[in-house]
């Protein structure tokens, strides 16, 4: 896993894409202590300097998996660092694995991996996540439809 320290314009422009796109949908669940936001979305989402200030390859065929993790606290949740491992396949069974690339802008924590996809393809997305590097990984599975853009 690679850390990447941003600068604030390359986080704005990051969460503006997510933002204004229609075709971005976040999601949320929740692992006992632990709140996990997510989303996928085609790479050409981003901005090409954007892209490659995070070392993500931009095109028709490239999608981006971002996940956030928090932890519940009384109050609100606090973003944290965790240990990220996934893995994304296709109908016919074809794998890649994830490599995420930790994010952090002030209190902010993201994690970004880059994935190749088909158009209309239905992908199913497992990623585990281990918060606490003493604790068992929990996993988080979901699939997710992409389009060529």
């Amino acid at each position: 896993m690679m850390k990447v320290n941003l600068n604030l314009m390359g986080y704005v422009a990051v969460i503006f894409a997510y933002l204004l796109s229609p075709s971005v949908n976040a999601e949320t669940k929740s692992f006992n202590d632990y709140t996990v936001h997510y989303s996928v979305f085609n790479s050409t989402f981003l901005q090409p300097n954007v892209a490659a200030q995070y070392g993500i390859p931009r095109g028709k065929r490239e999608g981006v998996i971002n996940i956030s993790v928090q932890k519940k606290q009384q109050d609100s949740n606090k973003p944290i660092s965790a240990i990220l491992n996934g893995k994304v396949i296709n109908l016919i069974q074809q794998s890649q694995t994830l490599s995420f690339k930790k994010i952090e802008e002030g209190t902010a924590v993201y994690y970004l991996a880059p994935f190749e996809f088909t158009n209309e393809e239905q992908l199913k997305f497992t990623v585990e996540i281990q918060p606490d590097p003493n604790q068992a990984p929990f996993e988080l599975n979901f699939q997710h439809k992409l389009y060529e853009e």
